[in-house]
């Protein structure tokens, strides 16, 4: 409640020592703290398992055949008592523009070592060197970074309703057991990737998106052996976002609202599954688009968030 920033570091966890492995992994003896337990033609996953003194952390690295990106798995069984828990990612962008998605938007961030708020993704973007790295986290909203480095708030864990009073007096009474937040197991996933600077702002966010919200799997028997359906809508241009599609409130057309995630304009093509119609749509940069349009006829009509037509 009186910080802005956890710049000072107070300890690292540490691979566990071999003795301590079974305990953790639940297994009948010690294995190695960090090796191999997948390694085929799709993937080669690694783990870790690591100490922190009452805590520990279970991290795994998914490593695709193929690709420039790796994800990161951590379980983390969290014990610590009034500490914030941080995942550094270290790089050699130390020139890197900070950006990170917002609502409808990208926002450049200037305030180093301060904590700081974005949604699925952030990353550091150097355009004079044509280098970008991006993170895509799943249910993470807090970082910092400074000097190359983005450090992605995981866990705090302070006392329930602790607020501070004359700053004499202890936040928590010193003679009972008092609860902390964000106590016990939590995992984590991310994804980072490295590319160019237009490949990383290009993609990141229908990567972020695709992280967040995974297609179910359905267990069918008999297997299907008809022909797959093709998309409600199709959009050409794989950089525009699909952001809604629903019935409209006071018709039976459809609503779609499309978005410009980048900060330059972009054109796509806009169809239903049948293609019987299509509307070229050009969008400036970040630009929120809204439509109302019927299948059966395949028009298409711009209109306003509210769904009254321009």
């Amino acid at each position: 409640m009186m910080v802005n920033s956890f710049s000072e570091q107070i300890g690292v966890f540490q691979l566990g020592k071999q003795s301590d492995t079974a305990y953790l992994a639940g297994t009948s003896g010690p294995i190695q703290p960090l090796r191999i337990i997948e390694d085929g033609p799709v993937r080669t996953v690694v783990e870790g398992l690591f100490l922190f003194h009452g805590s520990s952390a279970v991290a795994r690295y998914l490593i695709p055949a193929t690709g420039t990106h790796f994800d990161v798995e951590i379980r983390v069984f969290w014990f610590e008592k009034d500490r914030m828990l941080k995942l550094a990612i270290p790089t050699t962008l130390s020139q890197g523009e900070c950006r990170g998605q917002v609502a409808y938007g990208v926002q450049r961030f200037n305030r180093k070592d301060e904590e700081l708020v974005a949604h699925r993704w952030v990353g550091l973007f150097d355009e004079v060197t044509d280098r970008a790295l991006t993170i895509a986290n799943k249910s993470i909203y807090g970082f910092d970074y400074g000097d190359g480095e983005l450090r992605l708030s995981l866990l705090r864990s302070p006392a329930y309703s602790g607020h501070p009073l004359d700053g004499q007096n202890p936040i928590v009474p010193q003679d009972r057991f008092t609860p902390r937040i964000d106590q016990g197991e939590h995992l984590f996933r991310f994804r980072v990737d490295v590319g160019s600077y237009a490949n990383r702002y290009e993609s990141i966010d229908l990567e972020s998106r695709i992280l967040n919200q995974p297609p179910p799997a359905l267990c069918c028997y008999p297997a299907g052996r008809r022909k797959k359906p093709a998309p409600l809508v199709q959009l050409s241009n794989p950089v525009i976002r699909l952001a809604a599609l629903k019935m409209a409130e006071n018709s039976n057309d459809f609503v779609i609202r499309l978005f410009n995630p980048t900060d330059r304009p972009r054109e796509t093509r806009l169809s239903w599954k049948e293609e019987t119609n299509h509307q070229r749509l050009f969008f400036k940069p970040f630009e929120i688009m809204t439509l109302k349009s019927n299948p059966d006829t395949g028009e298409f009509h711009l209109c306003n968030l509210l769904e009254s037509e321009k």
